[in-house]
């Protein structure tokens, strides 16, 4: 049942400790060899036992937080040497687990023999509550997470929380401003892979997402799914204050502003601000200098409210 892989080194000593009927930590007490399989160290803090004491020594530390293997280049610690070495691949960049079957390789062996299954093609693991079904259970896992809602991967910098820590970690980007992702082609650069492999179809023009109800085709699946709520109608996005319901979700943000009468953009020529940022301001009046005379390319007109404040700054 043991979950963390031993080192080459630590394995020959465990089979060399069996051989020996001693544990490999250099325990003086002699063992059988059928004593060998027993989990003799008890955990005292859980039901957890080993047949090593080392073994029982790492697990002990997942109760301390102990984590005394510390990365040179970043502020990750790891309880093992090995997973340390793991994790440095990262840094290195480093895959020495490759594929025979496809181009992959992987910094780890176990994720390999993950990805394995995958050319398989067999999907044992099935959900509960729809008709998906996954290669790995790790996959089924974060599927779940849609039906249940859970979301436990949280930004420690706003609300927003995501079921997955991939998808944490790429959210994070919109804070520290950090965009990796460069188009070769223009100047364009990206927080995510995906939105710039989105953006590299514009510059070829493919759009390989096509509506199955009419012409229209789409360089992203993300803009093709949004599409297909105007052929069913289905408007999942719903007002919590009143009946309205929206398409997009940034409709949906839009509306709400009417209710909180929050008005986020700010003109950066007057006091006056407003609810949403494509809203046109009105040509200043022809007595107003020209050094603050206001030019705009919107189209969309200001409310009556808006017009006025707009007026009463000037």
């Amino acid at each position: 049942d043991h979950t963390l892989p031993l080192t080459i080194t630590e394995t020959q000593e465990c089979y060399n400790a069996a051989n020996k009927s001693t544990t490999p930590c250099g325990d003086n007490d002699k063992l059988a060899p059928t004593d060998t399989k027993k989990n003799r160290f008890q955990c005292q803090q859980c039901p957890a036992s080993f047949s090593w004491k080392c073994e029982l020594k790492t697990h002990v530390m997942a109760h301390t937080g102990e984590k005394p293997f510390k990365c040179q280049q970043c502020p990750a610690s790891f309880t093992r040497k090995p997973y340390l070495k793991s994790h440095m691949m990262r840094h290195t960049g480093e895959r020495p687990f490759k594929c025979r079957l496809c181009p992959a390789s992987f910094a780890r062996r176990t994720t390999l023999k993950q990805h394995l299954v995958l050319h398989t093609g067999e999907k044992p693991f099935k959900c509960q509550h729809c008709p998906a079904a996954f290669a790995l259970k790790s996959y089924l896992k974060v599927h779940s997470r849609k039906h249940t809602g859970e979301k436990q991967f949280k930004c420690q910098h706003c609300p927003a929380s995501f079921t997955r820590k991939s998808y944490l970690k790429s959210h994070m980007m919109t804070h520290t401003g950090e965009r990796p992702f460069k188009c070769r082609l223009c100047p364009a650069s990206f927080s995510q892979s995906n939105s710039l492999k989105g953006h590299l179809l514009t510059h070829t023009g493919e759009k390989p997402f096509k509506c199955q109800q009419c012409p229209v085709s789409f360089t992203r699946r993300s803009a093709l799914t949004r599409h297909m709520l105007t052929h069913t109608g289905e408007r999942p996005f719903k007002c919590q204050w009143c009946p309205k319901s929206f398409i997009h979700s940034f409709n949906l943000k839009k509306h709400l502003l009417t209710h909180t009468r929050e008005k986020p953009f700010k003109c950066q020529q007057f006091p006056a601000s407003f609810a949403r940022s494509t809203t046109s301001v009105p040509q200043a009046p022809e007595s107003l200098s020209s050094d603050i005379a206001l030019t705009t390319d919107h189209t969309l007109p200001l409310t009556i409210t808006e017009t006025q404040e707009c007026y009463n700054a000037a």
